[in-house]
């Protein structure tokens, strides 16, 4: 099973907003998220964005996103 298009732009856009390395948004990475969490995870990603981004707190951000995706 694969994670919606729709899903994966979303997780795409959070990841090149924090810079990350391509290697770690190559669509191998993020499909190892299962398609039942994927809504959960990009909404708690755009959720969690807007408040980090808002206290400029993209550091603490950028190392939960790293976990997910790995």
């Amino acid at each position: 099973m694969q994670m919606k298009a729709k899903e994966k732009r979303q997780l795409e856009y959070c990841a090149r907003h924090l810079h990350l390395k391509k290697k770690e948004t190559s669509s191998r990475n993020i499909l190892r998220i299962s398609v039942c969490n994927a809504n959960i995870v990009v909404h708690l990603m755009q959720f969690t964005l807007k408040i980090l981004f808002v206290h400029n707190q993209r550091d603490i951000f950028y190392q939960i996103v790293c976990i997910i995706i790995k």
